[in-house]
Order: structure tokens, then C-alpha cells, then sequence
């Protein structure tokens, strides 16, 4: 059984992570970006927007792992942060090794990323 005060600790727990991203936007690049996001369609499943990206809570996490539901965790966080301390059985995959590493992931499934 995992701990909530363990996760809560830790994260703000995403299904699909919008963490902080790398390469931002400038500003003149921000300022063209819809404040807004149209909402995803049946046709168009991944989302676009960071607001389009469903969320669970860390209650909600830790009911699903206490539950044994099949769920991927996957910490964004550096390695050095995922050793001091991470969600047992969480997979470490920081977010600058995302996009090179997501294959190694399922295509099914619900998958859980977070960081701090």
C-alpha cells in the first residue's frame, strides 16, 4: 500500500505530464497562441494543449495503485530527484529523455507522468 502523504509530497499527480517544458515559448511566439484551446475531438485524441491533458488527483492515484488497477507511473523528475525518493514501481523517464524514450512505453493503457 503507498502512502497518499508519500505522493502528495511528491507530485501534482497528470495522466499525460505538462511539466515545465524545456524550450518555452517566447514572448512574441506566447502571444500568438490561442487563449483558448479548442476541445479534443473523437478524431483528434491527442490533446494539443497543456488544459486538454486530463488530470487525476494524488487521491486518486493512490486509490488506483491500491487497487492494483493497471497503471504506468512514470517519474519526469531528474534521476537524481527519482533516487532520493519516488512512487514504488514508478518508472524513471526524465523529461528531457521523453521524447527520445516514450516508446518504450505502451500504446494502451492509462499512463501516469509526473514531477514537481
Amino acid at each position: 500500500m503507498i502512502k497518499l502523504a508519500t505522493i502528495g509530497m511528491l507530485v501534482t499527480v497528470l495522466l499525460l505530464v505538462s511539466c515545465q517544458n524545456p524550450i518555452a515559448p517566447s514572448a512574441a511566439t506566447a502571444t500568438l497562441m490561442p487563449t483558448t484551446p479548442p476541445p479534443v475531438t473523437e478524431e483528434e485524441s491527442i490533446p494539443t494543449f497543456p488544459s486538454q491533458v486530463p488530470r487525476i488527483t494524488p487521491q486518486e492515484l493512490k486509490e488506483k495503485l491500491d487497487a492494483n488497477e493497471d497503471v504506468i507511473v512514470v517519474d519526469a523528475r531528474s534521476r537524481k530527484e527519482y533516487d532520493s525518493v519516488h512512487i514504488p514501481g514508478a518508472l524513471s523517464i526524465p523529461l528531457s529523455e521523453i521524447e527520445e524514450r516514450h516508446g518504450e512505453l505502451p500504446q494502451e493503457g492509462e499512463i501516469v507522468l509526473y514531477c514537481t
